[in-house]
């Protein structure tokens, strides 16, 4: 990368313009133990992606200790087209229980963590943001600490 006499910064796999000083960019490394993370109002956003019969989705999670599976809104199932398994139903923070399915979906990936073959559970509203909640069923196999400060999840 480089800044331009106009202070504008500018980004290219080509070399910058003869006599210019540029600053060599990291690459994106899928293998990295580290993840760049998003924390808001005490909450860890994870970014995932989804693969199912050649449909390809990347999005964000939140992180939930607190939920025994993986759940993702209906809709991100619906468009993953992915497989049913059958009905279900989760008990949430309040005790109430809500209907949901089983589903199962090629790949879950997050940074470099990924489960083939992975078992979701799909709900008409899935975390208080609807965006999904990845459970203890992908965490537990995927030890890891967060890092507050840098805003990322490391991987062990």
């Amino acid at each position: 990368s480089w800044t331009d006499s106009k202070g504008n910064k500018h980004f290219s796999n080509l070399g910058p313009p003869q006599n210019t000083q540029y600053e060599v960019q990291p690459e994106y490394d899928s293998y990295s133990k580290k993840t760049k993370i998003k924390i808001s109002k005490n909450r860890v956003y994870v970014p995932v992606t989804y693969k199912h019969n050649g449909k390809s989705l990347n999005s964000w999670i939140l992180l939930d200790t607190g939920c025994t599976n993986t759940v993702l809104p209906d809709k991100t199932a619906n468009y993953l087209e992915a497989e049913y398994l059958g009905k279900t139903s989760s008990t949430v923070a309040d005790g109430r229980k809500v209907p949901g399915h089983l589903r199962k979906i090629d790949l879950i990936k997050i940074g470099s963590e990924t489960e083939k073959g992975f078992v979701i559970v799909s709900q008409k509203r899935a975390g208080s943001d609807n965006m999904g909640l990845l459970g203890l069923d992908f965490l537990q196999k995927h030890p890891h600490k967060i890092d507050y400060k840098n805003e990322l999840i490391v991987w062990e």
